[in-house]
């Protein structure tokens, strides 16, 4: 497992070329090849640690993803890996992506926007993701973070539901909270591969966000009215 009081950094390469990608002129970045150079080089400042290389030395099975429904334990820890990501879904699969529909049926004097219900509700997650890291670090436990903010979660859920307003904006800002009380996907992912030993750690980092996000094709019929 990582220390407690060193910061988790999470796919830096990726997000450190995206803002290249973004910021910089297009001749200077969109080219594939010099963005795989810049990743490369980024990559090397991350230091594998050493139970890694002891793994390669040991005759173990890795990455078989049979191994999380042989044992009890395993398949408790993977399933409660999954329930725990499934709220940030919800949010952005169901509350952003209908928000036209949910300010329809109430009655907003404007219709609103689904292009910036998201952005809004994205903006909220990228300083959730950015807080709740922090918070983590601060109070040395990830488990009390993901709780605070599913809690918060569910009181802007009631918020969002329940409030009676009527303008349009007020509907974005509370996306936007409930954006924020969703970012948590860093600490999610985390949790649950430190859940897992070092050879299936790969296999669960990888399913458990697909999982999530194959959720709601499952469960989105419940909420399209058919008409």
């Amino acid at each position: 497992m990582l220390p407690r009081k060193q910061p988790t950094l999470f796919r830096p390469g990726h997000h450190i070329t995206g803002v290249l990608n973004i910021r910089l002129p297009p001749n200077l970045f969109f080219n594939k090849f010099n963005k795989a150079i810049c990743h490369y080089f980024l990559l090397c400042y991350i230091r594998m640690t050493g139970c890694f290389f002891e793994l390669k030395e040991i005759n173990v099975r890795r990455g078989d993803i049979r191994m999380l429904f042989n044992n009890k334990t395993r398949l408790r820890k993977y399933i409660t890996s999954i329930i725990i990501g499934i709220p940030i879904w919800f949010v952005v699969g169901i509350l952003i992506t209908f928000s036209p529909e949910f300010g329809k049926e109430m009655g907003l004097t404007q219709p609103a926007d689904a292009g910036k219900a998201v952005l809004f509700g994205f903006a909220g997650q990228v300083a959730g993701n950015v807080i709740s890291g922090w918070l983590s670090q601060y109070f040395q436990s990830r488990k009390k973070v993901i709780f605070l903010f599913m809690i918060m979660s569910i009181l802007f859920f009631l918020v969002y539901l329940l409030a009676p307003f009527s303008h349009a904006i007020w509907l974005y800002l509370i996306i936007a909270c409930l954006g924020f009380c969703s970012g948590y996907w860093t600490l999610f992912i985390t949790v649950a591969a430190e859940l897992f030993g070092s050879n299936l750690r790969a296999t669960v980092a990888t399913t458990v966000p697909n999982i999530v996000r194959g959720y709601h094709s499952i469960d989105l019929p419940i909420y399209i009215d058919k008409k």
